[in-house]
């Protein structure tokens, strides 16, 4: 429900100001209000830690995924309360994507050396 009404309002904003940018900063603006007033809002604040630490590994696996011919899949275990913030700092570098959560494992493809 959450996620439908900030898409909705992501829609609005970009049907009355006609720029992408802006209605970015409104979807942002959304969350962070969402995340705040949440009972569990210290959790928000613990993932965008975890992405501000990944953003250099990201920069650098973006240079270094152009030179990755081969690609295997893992499994992760990983509790339920850490879930989000791992799929979020798994997902955000270029090598590496979850692709199913199987409820108990993250099944991730990764980009390796042949």
């Amino acid at each position: 429900m959450v996620f439908l009404s900030m898409g909705i309002g992501f829609a609005f904003a970009y049907i009355l100001t006609g720029d992408l940018l802006e209605s970015l900063v409104v979807l942002l603006f959304c969350i962070v209000f969402h995340s705040i007033f949440k009972p569990d809002w210290m959790k928000f604040f613990k993932i965008l830690f975890s992405v501000m630490v990944n953003i250099p590994r990201a920069i650098f696996e973006g240079f270094e995924v152009l030179f990755l011919k081969g690609e295997r899949i893992d499994i992760l275990e990983c509790e339920p309360k850490d879930r989000i913030s791992k799929i979020i700092s798994t997902t955000l570098t270029p090598k590496s994507i979850v692709v199913m959560d199987d409820g108990r494992n993250l099944h991730i493809h990764r980009m390796v050396r042949k």
